[in-house]
């Protein structure tokens, strides 16, 4: 994963923690956004390589 996005999710978790005052409900939100993240990435993986197949098979 990108340090980047993990720092990212991590100061979006301190915020909801000082938001919310819980820390339980702050943790959930961040494996949602890791799982979401997750999934995005794989589903740009899949449509970057279909991508790359339709265009192998135009030339």
């Amino acid at each position: 994963m990108n340090w980047k996005r993990f720092v990212l999710f991590a100061i979006i978790t301190i915020g909801l923690i000082l938001l919310t005052g819980s820390i339980p409900m702050s943790v959930g939100i961040l494996l949602l956004l890791l799982v979401a993240d997750h999934f995005i990435g794989v589903w740009e993986e899949n449509h970057n390589n279909k991508s790359e197949e339709n265009n192998d098979k135009s030339e």
